[in-house]
């Protein structure tokens, strides 16, 4: 939590700062914060572009880096396997729950009618429903119950 009387964050100075850090040191690290600072100051897609340029395809924090920037941009199939490829390098328990955790909520974005399972369609859950309905009255009329389960017993 920031203090009330903080000073808030110049985020386009910061990336100012680290693009003339950068030019000192030629630290790709430098330019991957740098980028960090370009997305914070609301230009996600330039922190991209930055980061898709940096060689440092073995490093954790820029594929976790890019999964964040893909995932503002709602390119979220592309984060998922940026998130996945930092999970392959994550060494420490702490880092492999986090990334872990990156992933599990990434959700798919759906379309307007595009089902949720590829290959079922509402037509097909619909049938499926009055199927199961069926059989329900079916099993009951024999004089048995029939339970479905919900989330296990």
């Amino acid at each position: 939590m920031v203090p009330a009387t903080a000073v808030p964050i110049d985020d386009p100075q910061v990336a100012e700062l680290y693009r003339r850090l950068a030019g000192l040191t030629g630290s790709l690290v430098v330019e991957l914060n740098r980028a960090v600072a370009l997305a914070k100051a609301d230009d996600a897609a330039a922190a991209l572009r930055v980061v898709d340029g940096l060689d440092l395809d073995s490093y954790l924090y820029l594929h976790s880096t890019r999964g964040w920037l893909l995932r503002q941009l709602g390119r979220d199939a592309e984060a998922r396997a940026a998130y996945r490829r930092a999970l392959e390098l994550a060494t420490s328990t702490p880092e492999r729950r986090f990334l872990a955790r990156q992933l599990e909520e990434i959700r798919p974005r759906l379309s307007p009618g595009r089902p949720l399972v590829r290959g079922l369609d509402e037509d097909h859950c619909e049938r499926r429903k009055r199927v199961n309905e069926r059989t329900d009255g079916d099993l009951q009329g024999q004089g048995r119950t029939h339970r479905r389960r919900a989330g296990g017993r």
